[in-house]
């Protein structure tokens, strides 16, 4: 079974405090018109960047790294 690169952020961040905006793997699916089924494949294939995770549960990205990962899709 592949390992899935993931980003622990729970001991870095206060979430209430953070100036970044996060995006939910719902919300990102509607975003993107996908399932979130295919957004959990996307990141099992490593095409979407690495999520922050707490738990090993996918809690979303931050709005910049989905920004970043858009704009690397188009060049």
């Amino acid at each position: 079974m592949k390992k899935i690169k993931t980003f622990d952020i729970s001991r870095h961040l206060s979430w209430n405090n953070s100036p970044e905006k996060l995006i939910s793997k719902k919300q990102l699916a509607e975003q993107l018109g996908i399932s979130i089924r295919t957004v959990d494949n996307w990141i099992k294939n490593d095409f979407l960047p690495s999520p922050i995770t707490r738990n090993n549960r996918v809690i979303g990205w931050f709005s910049s790294w989905l920004d970043e990962w858009k704009n690397n899709l188009k060049q």
